[in-house]
Order: C-alpha cells, then structure tokens, then sequence
C-alpha cells in the first residue's frame, strides 16, 4: 500500500471537540490494551510518556505539544480502529487516498505561489496540524502524522487552488486529489481529518 494521505470525515463535526470528549474512554481503552498486550505477548504497545500521561491526568489540558500531536496519533491509528469494530464510527474514511509521492509535485507549484495562506492549508494536507499552538506536527514516535481542515478553511483553500491552477497537468495530480476531497464535502459543515503516513512531516 506504501505511504499514504487519507481523508476522514468527522462525525461530530469539530475534530478538536472530538479528540477532548472522548479523552476519558480513549485512556481507560488505551491503558487498558496495552495491560493486554504485555500480558499475553510480552510485548509494550504504545509510547511510554503517553500511557504516563494518561495515568496521571483527567484531560489533554496539561499535554506539552508534542504528546498532543502523539495522543492524536494514537487516537487517529489505535482507537478509532477500536470503536469501529464496536460499530460506534467517529470518522468516516473516504477517498481518495493515495499515496505521498503523488502530492510532491503539487506541493512544489504550491510553494512557487508564494502564496501564504494557501502555502499553510496545503501544509495541514501534506505535512500534518498540530491541535497546539506549534507550526509543525511532532510526535514523540514521529512515525505519522495527523491533520484537519475546517469547512471555512476547505472553501478558501478550494478558491486558491481554482485561482492559480486550471490546467490538468500531471504535476497538479495531488491538488486535484484535494479538490475531489472538497467536492465530496462541499455541502458539509464538519471538519476533514488527515491522516499522513510516514515522518517527513515538515513544513
């Protein structure tokens, strides 16, 4: 499958909302499969300052920047998977999802805009967006990354694309990847997450 960019509509509209309601059963599901997991294989599943993290705390609201942008991780790859297969979805996956390589062209010609604003939306796509006040997304694994965009931010991002790019050249593969990912959500209020595999995560 290699390295992908995937998109996920949130259920619940706000992913911020999202992440911090659901920080009480995430810990007690979280610490509790790793319990699992190193009782029966003997093995340590998950990174030893979250779980310390989530021994000690009630919320995300003490989390330094970069266990935040861990927590979203694991929220995003562990525990979504979990409460899908209890048929309780609080994201939807939908396409396309395709992997990294096909954005870096894109990603070029964005930067060559010179274009700011546009240069940080498209920045959430490809590199990640951290729910604290840093510029970059940092996880203490740094093996993925984790993004969304807002539905006011997918229209202006939808009005630069269409403003600086008409042509369908194979360089503006991945911007048409992301204007399909805003058509599909168009009419919808709710945020997209961005799921970013692989640690190239920079800005």
């Amino acid at each position: 499958m290699g390295e992908r960019i995937s998109f996920y509509k949130c259920n619940d509209c706000s992913y911020t909302a999202t992440v911090k309601n659901n920080y009480a059963r995430f810990k007690q599901w979280y610490l509790s499969y790793a319990l699992s997991v190193l009782e029966e294989y003997k093995e340590e599943f998950g990174t030893k300052e979250l779980k310390e993290y989530l021994l000690l705390h009630d919320n995300i609201d003490a989390m330094n920047a970069q266990l935040i942008d861990e927590y979203c991780v694991e929220f995003m790859y562990a525990y979504d998977d979990a409460m899908r297969a209890e048929q309780q979805n609080l994201f939807s996956l939908f396409g396309p999802s395709m992997n990294k390589w096909r954005y870096k062209e894109s990603t070029v010609l964005i930067a060559n805009t010179k274009d700011e604003d546009l240069i940080y939306l498209w920045s959430y796509i490809v590199g990640g967006r951290s729910l604290s006040a840093q510029p970059n997304f940092e996880s203490v694994s740094q093996e993925v990354s984790v993004g969304y965009i807002t539905a006011t931010e997918r229209q202006l991002l939808q009005s630069k694309l269409q403003h600086y790019f008409s042509s369908a050249s194979p360089a503006e593969e991945g911007i048409r990847y992301v204007l399909q990912m805003m058509e599909r959500t168009a009419n919808e209020n709710c945020d997209v997450v961005i799921t970013i595999d692989g640690v190239d995560n920079k800005k």
